[in-house]
């Protein structure tokens, strides 16, 4: 049982306080109520190239957030393949923020290590196709739920 004292024995700060903070918990539920999945329009590789002993494929992701606040996208779990290879060390932007009420493109990238870049050498030569498997977490404050997300794109 919610226990709220009388009227009379409150002063204005305290109202103040007291409707500040039904105010901020109507906005946090209400927010949760209307999220609209996140959706991915369209991918292109964008280019490759080697730094640092990593190797880099960038992507061009674009990206439609039809909600009324700006969501980020982290915590990826992804399996990466080159042609029929599984890559095991590599790794992927920590966060992208998407724009609220916007249809954007972003960058998105996939690094190796060199030693991975030796194993799938071979393969890059036959015009292979690079697909990312997994889901990522897509939120805002403490809320969220995993997206699932597959791109496959033929380097050249």
């Amino acid at each position: 049982m919610l226990y709220l004292p009388s009227p009379d024995c409150l002063n204005k700060r305290d109202m103040k306080k007291i409707l500040s903070v039904v105010i901020l918990l109507s906005g946090i539920l209400t927010s949760c109520i209307s999220y609209t999945d996140v959706q991915l329009r369209n991918v292109a590789f964008r280019d490759f190239s080697t730094t640092d002993n990593k190797m880099r494929a960038t992507f061009d992701l674009e990206i439609d957030n039809p909600n009324g606040y700006p969501i980020r996208l982290s915590k990826p779990k992804f399996r990466v393949f080159v042609g029929d290879l599984e890559l095991k060390d590599w790794s992927v932007p920590k966060k992208i923020k998407l724009r609220k009420r916007a249809v954007e493109t972003y960058p998105f990238y996939v690094e190796i290590s060199a030693i991975e870049g030796l194993k799938i050498l071979p393969r890059l030569l036959t015009g292979p196709e690079i697909r990312i498997e997994g889901t990522v977490k897509a939120g805002t404050f403490i809320f969220g739920r995993r997206i699932p997300l597959e791109i496959k794109e033929r380097l050249y």
